[in-house]
Order: structure tokens, then sequence, then C-alpha cells
């Protein structure tokens, strides 16, 4: 039952973490549109002033690594793009910054970048993507000017986001002259996340959102991207609130990848590639399927890469929970439900063995009478008895009246004489005085007008 409602809370942040991340990248993309809009600039020649400090709350807030910022150049522009580039490069360059930004747009094949080779696009007809605009600022400024659909992965994602015209987010993939350059010899460092551990291995993904000349849907130009680096443990952090651990949670998507972190309260740690949760809990898994939320439901193409995230307990979950308070707890509930029990039972028997007597005893008194008296006789003495204890019930639920007619009866006495005596008072006072009886019932006797009494020695 602990397990459901945690990997329902799992659930629900994810998700929302997802149209947080989407939200945050359409939010730059739509501010780019209304900027370009009000000034004079032209595509692709586009410099957004102060782009870090306006890009660095939502990077932040949705759990980025990296925002960053390509217009789309093509090979008419991309002579005069790499004037326009040599002339903004003093906006470009910070002072901590390593190299300068390149003034050309650049390519590298990732096996030749590892050998320290990278090369100018010079093939005619080709449409380009250099990364223009970042934040965080790089730690090598010439980061800029490098055509991220050089790469066949983002490529890849650029073909789908173009067909599906919504934010396509990209498989894992860790693309070694991005992080190298963005993040400079602290690779994956806090850039404003909360990240757990420094590891070159954690999983990345790339998102990429169109960038259009207008907000007009039906009249629009694409002319740009946003993209952003998202590390998923970073992404799986604020899940839960503190104190609960050992939560499994397994990455995966439809490109046939699998990665698998462990939940403990607001952090995550990233435990390595595959499935790796123990399998005496498959029956107790949850699954969560937020890709839609990343890619819409209209972003169902080939090259999408949906996610999913299959939530499962663990040892360490587990282990709080088992503890001997339950035990001692029903252990004491069973003991004060046998003791109510016993309690009843008692009680039950002394009333059954009141009643047998009182039922013994009337069984004697009718028999006595029986033999003693006729039955005329007998039926008048019961009668009487009825009446008798009819009256006493009377008397203690009317109290209150009687009391009311006794001051009643004392108010009046006291308007006479005070030693003045009632009527019932002077025939009472009389008949002891004679030495006569007076009796409360009638007499049990019959009336005889005509008989002849016979006396005999």
């Amino acid at each position: 039952m602990q397990f459901k409602q945690h990997a329902s809370v799992v659930a629900e942040a994810c998700r929302f973490h997802a149209k947080t991340v989407v939200g945050s990248m359409e939010s730059m993309s739509d501010t780019i549109t209304s900027f370009t809009g009000a000034t004079p600039a032209s595509w692709p020649f586009v410099t957004i002033p102060d782009f870090e400090r306006r890009a660095r709350g939502a990077r932040v807030e949705s759990y980025l690594e990296m925002i960053a910022f390509s217009p789309l150049v093509t090979y008419e522009d991309r002579r005069r793009w790499s004037i326009f580039a040599a002339y903004e490069r003093e906006l470009l360059v910070s002072a901590n910054q390593t190299d300068a930004p390149e003034e050309f747009i650049y390519k590298a094949d990732m096996e030749q970048y590892e050998l320290g080779n990278s090369s100018i696009v010079e093939d005619d007809n080709i449409l380009t993507v250099p990364i223009w605009m970042v934040s965080p600022t790089p730690a090598d400024a010439s980061l800029i000017n490098y055509n991220i659909i050089s790469d066949r992965a983002y490529k890849y994602l650029f073909n789908a986001m173009t067909e599906s015209k919504h934010t396509a987010l990209s498989a894992v993939y860790d693309n070694p002259l991005l992080y190298d350059k963005l993040m400079g010899p602290n690779r994956h460092g806090d850039h404003g996340n909360t990240l757990v551990e420094e590891n070159e291995d954690i999983p990345h993904s790339l998102l990429m959102t169109p960038v259009y000349d207008n907000f007009d849907l039906q009249n629009r130009s694409l002319t740009g991207v946003i993209l952003g680096s998202l590390p998923w443990d970073s992404y799986l952090t604020e899940l839960l609130p503190p104190g609960i651990n050992g939560i499994i949670a397994v990455l995966k998507n439809t490109c046939g990848q699998a990665y698998s972190f462990q939940v403990n309260g607001p952090t995550a740690i990233f435990l390595g590639k595959g499935d790796l949760h123990d399998p005496k809990y498959q029956s107790m898994a949850e699954e969560v399927d937020f890709g839609s939320h990343f890619l819409g439901e209209t972003t169902r193409t080939y090259r999408s890469c949906f996610y999913s995230l299959r939530i499962y307990p663990s040892q360490e979950f587990e282990d709080p929970y088992k503890s001997n308070d339950t035990k001692t707890f029903t252990g004491l509930l069973a003991i004060v439900f046998a003791c109510l029990a016993l309690f009843f039972f008692i009680f039950v028997w002394f009333v059954q063995r009141r009643q047998n007597k009182v039922m013994t005893i009337a069984k004697r008194t009718t028999a006595i009478i029986s033999n003693l008296f006729p039955e005329n006789v007998r039926e008048r003495i019961m009668k009487q008895a009825e009446e008798q204890a009819n009256r006493e019930m009377d008397g203690n639920a009317g109290g209150a009246e009687a009391n009311s007619k006794l001051q009643r009866l004392l108010n009046d006495g006291s308007n006479s004489s005070n030693n003045a005596l009632t009527a019932s008072q002077r025939l009472k006072s009389q008949a002891a005085s004679s030495g006569v009886t007076v009796l409360k019932e009638a007499p049990i006797a019959d009336l005889y007008p005509h008989c002849t009494v016979f006396f005999a020695e």
C-alpha cells in the first residue's frame, strides 16, 4: 500500500516535470519570435541581448543543463553569417572563457573529434544550424558556430522536430564535443540544478523546440531552434519528500535504451545502464508513460523516441516497514477484543442466573397461592399485586408531580391553623385510638346479601 502511494506521487511529479521542461523551451521560443518581430533584425542575423540571464531562470526551473539558441543558416546566407559572427563575437566572449568563437560554421565527426580534428562546412546547398547563444556561458567559446546537425543523432532529432512541428526529444546520447566545450574540465558540473554525483556516464538527452518567424500558424517559417540538454538524474530529483528512500526507477525509451536510478527522497542516484531492479519485486511494477507530455499526442512519428518510467520497490524501501511494532499492535488489539468478549459473556451469565432465580421464586409463589386459595381469590390477589406494582411505577415516574402537589398542600395548610388536621389524618387518628386497622387495599371478599350461617361445636 505504501509503495503504491509513493509510486503515484512519483508518476504525477514526472508528468509535471515533463510539462515544465517543454513549457520552458516553448516559452523561450516565443520570446525570441516576439523579440525579432519587434526589431529591424532579419533572420538569421539575430542576437538576443542578455540571453544567458534570460535563459537562466528557465534552465534551472526546467532541470536543464543547457539552453541554446541556433538560427537556421542557408548556403546563401553562410558568407554574410561569417561576417555577422565576426562582428558580434565581442558580445559572446566572457573573461573566463578559453579560445574564441569560431567565425565560420564548422562540423565535427565524432570519431575525428576524439582525435582533435574538425572542419569548416563547405558543402553546397546544406542547411546548417550553428550554436549561437548559450546558457550557461560555455567554458570554451569555440562551441559557438558548431553545426549541431552535423552530428547524425542530432540531425535525426532535427528531422523529427521539423516533421512534427513540436518539441522533440532525442535518445540518450552524449555528444563529446558539445559537453566538453560547454562544461570544460568540470564536466556535468552544477549549473543551477541539484545533481547527485559527478559522473560522466550519467545519461543525457537533447530537446529541440522550433522557433518561427511569426505566430501565424498558417503562414510561418522555421527560422531556428531552441536546444536543451536534459541530464536524467536531474530530471528525477524532487520527486519524493525526504525520508522515502530506495525506490528504483528504470527509464526506458522506444529507441531500445534502459537506465536505472535510485530515488532517495528529493535526490536521484544513477545506478547504471539496463534494468537493474530486484526481480523479486517484478510483480509490483508501476509504469509511467510521460512521452506524450514531452512530445504531444500528435508527435507520433517514426523518428520520435518516447520515454516511460517503470517504478519498483527495493529491499531498502521495504526494511523500514518490517518491524515488530505491527505485530505488537496486533497482539494488543487481540487482547482487548478478548477481554471485551469475556466481560460480555460474564455479564450475560449473571443476568441469566438472576432471571433463573426470579423465575424459580415466581413459580413457587404461584404454586403456594394455587394451593391455599380458590381460583377467584387467586385471581384477585394477582390483580392487586399487578395494580400495586403499577402504582409504584407511576409514583416513581411522577415524582415531580407529587412534589408539586405536596407543595400546594403545604401552602394550603399554612393558610389555616398550623395545628389543624385533614380529614384523612383525623380518620387515621381515630382508627388508631380505637385499635382498628385501616387497609390500603379493598378486602378480598364476596358479598352475599342472603345467607345462612351455622355454628357448631
